[in-house]
């Protein structure tokens, strides 16, 4: 009995432990956890994610799930209750509801559909599911706004509102993605904002100007195609 209740003592010492260094176990969990959200914000097709492979690396070990609720707390900004979790089933909840608005989808999405989406969720997201869903709003407001013909449909003043809002969450996504720490938990999002906000808000930009001077100085090639626009 002495014998087996050493070995026990034994097998659970070494379970408790992680054969691979924490520096490293770190670095592996960040890619993934990161790598996961990134291709479920922003999907390559239209297949619905799997979310029990997101959920899967919390079932590996102790330390796995430790660290990985580390990393999503600090990501996400969103702190670990008293139990040391976190609401999982919100964080799924938004994940669906960033897949939903991802670019992939924002072509079938009409103008009416992306309003009453950016609604659902809102002041609830925060870190980079913020950002996330700041890009997906940008890309699919400038998506809805050139292929439906937008200098003859909008005023100047729905216009000007378009770019105010664009600006707005570029520059709220922009600071939330420098305030995280560290910067690898930002690699794939910071290029996210880049994309999907920068460039949306400079092209609408640069469109508004050019239709404005067209508009004062009767310039004869006018500027009436906003995806034409090369940034």
């Amino acid at each position: 009995m002495r014998l087996l209740w050493l070995q026990l003592m034994a097998r659970n010492r070494l379970a408790g432990q992680s054969l691979i260094p924490n520096e490293l176990l770190y670095k592996i969990v960040l890619e993934r956890v990161m790598d996961d959200i990134h291709s479920i914000c922003m999907p390559i097709n239209s297949f619905k994610p799997s979310w029990k492979r997101f959920l899967a690396i919390l079932h590996v070990s102790r330390i796995f799930r430790l660290t990985t609720l580390h990393i999503l707390s600090t990501a996400l900004k969103i702190r670990l209750n008293s139990r040391g979790n976190l609401p999982m089933d919100f964080i799924l909840k938004s994940l669906d509801h960033l897949w939903r608005l991802s670019p992939i989808h924002a072509p079938s999405l009409s103008m009416l559909d992306i309003e009453i989406m950016s609604m659902e969720l809102d002041g609830t997201l925060h870190g980079i599911l913020y950002i996330y869903r700041s890009a997906a709003i940008c890309t699919a407001m400038w998506r809805q706004m050139s292929t439906s013909g937008w200098a003859n449909r909008l005023s100047k003043r729905e216009s000007c509102w378009v770019i105010r809002r664009l600006r707005s969450m570029t520059i709220k996504a922009a600071i939330l993605c420098d305030e995280i720490r560290p910067r690898e938990l930002t690699t794939l999002v910071s290029e996210v904002v880049i994309m999907h906000c920068v460039t949306p808000y400079l092209k609408c930009a640069y469109w508004h100007i050019a239709n404005t001077l067209d508009h004062y100085l009767k310039m004869e090639d006018l500027f009436d195609s906003p995806s034409s626009v090369k940034v």
